[in-house]
């Protein structure tokens, strides 16, 4: 007899064939399966991420306009470098009548800052109460910002001295 036994029978080989071509095709289909789940697994994922972070977003943007809208209410409330100019030129007048001398009025270069500013070297004479005094005023009266640096208050020295070094941000040009 020959190899095939009847007519309809296939070789053992193209069986073979057959059945690894099938189990290939599931092959592919378990990674095909296996694939579409790994990305609905992420999208998944990324949606809940996308949730949990979503309201801590919207609350750092409204932080972040609230935080622009403040800076710029603070820019608009520095003085001008026309009102430190103005204040300067009023200062011997000013300390002249609380019974203080100015002795040294001078522009000193500013300290390295984010905004820009102006600074002088105050230097001053009068008495043990006038200084003090003097000293109050000018920190209250000084536009919006300042401070003082380096203040040397000698009540007793003769005649008493007050120095010290008065910054003054000034309004960004421009702002």
């Amino acid at each position: 007899m020959s190899r095939l036994s009847a007519p309809h029978e296939r070789p053992a080989l193209l069986n073979a064939l057959l059945g690894i071509a099938l189990l290939l095709a599931a092959g592919l289909d378990i990674l095909l399966l296996v694939q579409i789940g790994w990305a609905a697994w992420q999208r998944a994922t990324l949606a809940e991420r996308w949730q949990r972070t979503q309201p801590t977003s919207r609350q750092a943007l409204a932080e972040a306009a609230v935080a622009v809208e403040n800076a710029g209410a603070v820019l608009a409330a520095l003085p001008t470098d026309d009102d430190v100019t103005a204040f300067i030129a009023a200062l011997p007048a000013c300390a002249h009548a609380q019974g203080v001398t100015l002795t040294e009025l001078c522009a000193q270069p500013p300290d390295v800052a984010v905004l820009p500013e102006r600074a002088f070297r105050v230097a001053a004479q009068g008495s043990e109460s006038a200084l003090p005094a003097f000293l109050v005023w000018l920190s209250e009266a000084a536009p919006e910002g300042s401070r003082c640096d380096s203040v040397t208050l000698d009540l007793a020295a003769s005649p008493p001295n007050l120095e010290l070094t008065l910054h003054m941000p000034i309004r960004p040009s421009g702002g």
